[in-house]
């Protein structure tokens, strides 16, 4: 059962959350809250949360501190932040320090919670089999479409190949090459595939000559 943390100082807020959805249904548990930013960071290091609903504005140890140290000792925690904050540029900045997503406190729906925790889940799922699947695909307008860093907790990719084809079918080709050895030698990786001629893999390590070839 995967493990979520509350970080808020507000009571009600807290309990607002909490009573939110049905986290049995969900197969989450919740952990004790935390009230401040120390006390996250401590239950962060004793507990190591899956899913950590953050408020930014927090005393002692603020958000974006929590982010920050998520990021410096590579958690794969997602990290979703729930607060009143609405200045772009640290909601900006949460973004680039590898929060999952962003929801505003203020009429917060249950299906709303509900819908991006089911997303988290699918998604640690997926990273956890990623060895078993290969690789990762998917598209540029996905990216642009969307603010969260896709890198977030993702494994240190060593290798970037760009692929600019002549049509649809060389592109095919290319990466079905790739996914074969990626597939054979157990090795992870994520494909980002714009239009129909543009295709850029990020890999785990070097592939072989013959992959290049």
């Amino acid at each position: 059962m995967k493990k979520v943390l509350i970080v808020e100082d507000e009571i009600l807020a807290r309990l607002g959350l909490r009573q939110l959805v049905d986290w049995r249904k969900l197969e989450l548990e919740l952990l004790p809250d935390a009230t401040d930013g120390e006390e996250a960071l401590e239950m962060i290091r004793n507990s190591c949360p899956d899913i950590i609903l953050l408020d930014l504005n927090i005393p002692k140890v603020s958000g974006l501190e929590i982010l920050e140290f998520l990021k410096k000792e590579e958690m794969p925690t997602k990290v979703i932040v729930v607060s009143c904050q609405e200045e772009f540029d640290v909601v900006k900045k949460a973004m680039k320090l590898g929060a999952y997503d962003y929801l505003r406190k203020l009429n917060l729906s249950s299906d709303e919670l509900e819908n991006i925790l089911e997303k988290c889940l699918v998604e640690t799922e997926e990273r956890i089999t990623v060895h078993m699947q290969g690789i990762r695909e998917i598209r540029y307008e996905e990216i642009v479409r969307d603010s969260r860093d896709i890198l977030a907790g993702a494994c240190n990719y060593q290798t970037l190949i760009c692929i600019l084809a002549k049509d649809t079918e060389e592109l095919s080709r290319v990466t079905e090459i790739i996914h074969k050895w990626a597939e054979t030698e157990l090795r992870e990786g994520l494909q980002i595939q714009k239009g129909n001629q543009y295709g850029y893999f990020l890999l785990e390590e070097k592939p072989e000559k013959s992959v290049y070839m």
